[in-house]
């Protein structure tokens, strides 16, 4: 395998530390390995996602009164909401957005899955009518803190290429395939659940579709000789040589390399997977 294709599972995510210490109040260094951040539970881990709060310690400080130093609560404990920490991130300069922005991206629907739930039930001919999205499959604040601090790790920088309205890689990408106005909708997966849906779209280009989620499907994953889904940076250039796929190739890629993997583009709807912490 050269060095183009080799393998790559690292994940920058250059904001998690001050995220997680803005939103928990201790400090950043708290949070420099995956088991201190896993120990926050409901903040960060993908098992609870709907879950839109999480309880919040109280924070202490050590001052001085007179010749001793004296452990001083600054902050009780609380429950914090997910659009409340939404709020006190764009506040700290960690998110681009602010809340109630129009321009802002979207977040895939946990209740239903994205959408997945209502789907399922209307080819059993059932209907069904998810409470959080209303089949939207999309909603404006995120579902679970899990969620948002996941790409809210990724760092402000890297948020505004991907997401800006009209500059960023999603509207470069809705514009090669077509759309001339498009939104960004996050959704946040674990990798096994991520591995899945890039199996799937990857079958879609082999019955013949070149659209930009099938292409980077195929290109960003194979299957090892264990069976297991692997993830590899991608190449250069685009692997099928039609103008629909090399339109979107270029954006497409620099996303994959931010962090975030192109799943879904419907009707004006860019759906970029960015891995749970």
């Amino acid at each position: 395998m050269s060095a183009e294709r080799s393998l790559s599972t690292k994940i920058e995510r250059p904001a998690l530390a001050a995220a997680l210490a803005r939103l928990t109040g201790k400090p950043p260094e708290r949070f420099t390995n995956v088991k201190d951040v896993h120990e926050l539970g409901v903040s960060t881990r993908p098992s609870y996602k709907c879950i839109p709060w999480a309880k919040m310690a109280p924070v202490f400080e050590a001052r001085r009164v007179g010749k001793r130093l004296v452990r001083v609560q600054v902050q009780a404990a609380r429950t914090m909401g997910a659009g409340e920490a939404l709020t006190e991130l764009y506040e700290a300069g960690l998110w681009p957005w602010a809340p109630g922005d129009v321009d802002a991206p979207r977040w895939s629907c946990e209740r239903c899955d994205g959408g997945r739930t209502a789907r399922s039930a209307m080819a059993r001919g059932v209907g069904r009518i998810c409470g959080d999205c209303f089949n939207e499959a999309s909603v404006d604040a995120p579902s679970s803190f899990a969620a948002l601090v996941a790409v809210a790790s990724l760092g402000r920088d890297v948020l505004e290429r991907l997401a800006q309205r009209g500059d960023g890689y999603v509207s470069e990408v809705a514009r090669a395939d077509g759309f001339a106005v498009a939104r960004c909708v996050f959704r946040v997966m674990a990798r096994s659940d991520l591995a899945e849906v890039l199996d799937r779209n990857c079958r879609w280009m082999s019955d013949g579709d070149d659209g930009p989620a099938s292409i980077y499907a195929f290109d960003a994953s194979f299957f090892s000789d264990r069976g297991e889904l692997d993830f590899r940076a991608v190449g250069d250039r685009c692997p099928v040589t039609t103008d629909r796929a090399e339109a979107a190739w270029p954006a497409t890629r620099d996303m994959s390399r931010c962090g975030a993997h192109l799943i879904a583009l419907t009707d004006g709807y860019v759906t970029l997977a960015v891995e749970a912490v």
